[in-house]
């Protein structure tokens, strides 16, 4: 996985952040002054356009277990839809092999009303531990939601939104093993 840095200036003082997912690097905004304590990675970004919504545009995108609260590496996505086929987030499933806990996120979509406060749940489980759940009326993603799983299945079950508008995930038993 490719490490990027950037810097952004926010009232005189840089922020310097790491991105470690897909090589994506947020470019420096143009004109922007770089200050020389700066690491070389973000002079060395083009100038472009300024991105404002990269998270909510980007569900597809492997993100770092660490930015969701999971430890351990994403081994699988499922999308939240309404009967539709619309999407309105995206389960996270991660995995740490040195607890052997399974780990799940639901992040919602710009479609799903990330940003604004909408109902979110994830729910994870497995036969031994039972079923942990996570929800509430959340912006970002509701989660994150552990279970120790050895040598077993996972289910999940996720929705956004309320009312007669809600997408659902119900994946039945996954990973097993």
């Amino acid at each position: 996985m490719r490490t990027s840095v950037f810097s952004v200036l926010r009232g005189g003082a840089v922020v310097t952040a790491v991105l470690a997912s897909a090589g994506l690097a947020l470019p420096q905004a143009a004109g922007a002054a770089t200050p020389a304590s700066a690491p070389a990675a973000a002079t060395a970004v083009a100038a472009a356009p300024v991105v404002h919504h990269l998270a909510a545009t980007a569900p597809k995108v492997v993100a770092p277990a660490t930015s969701y609260g999971c430890a351990g590496s994403q081994i699988d996505t499922y999308n939240v839809k309404l009967s539709s086929g619309a999407v309105w987030g995206v389960v996270h499933l991660y995995y740490d092999a040195a607890t052997r806990d399974n780990c799940a996120v639901n992040v919602k979509t710009t479609a799903g009303g990330y940003g604004t406060s909408t109902w979110t749940t994830v729910d994870l489980s497995s036969s031994s531990s039972g079923q942990h759940s996570d929800d509430g009326y959340y912006t970002e993603y509701a989660g994150p939601v552990s279970v120790y799983a050895p040598s077993e299945c996972v289910a999940i079950t996720a929705s956004v939104g309320s009312g007669t508008s809600v997408a659902k995930l119900n994946t039945g038993n996954v990973h097993c093993g």
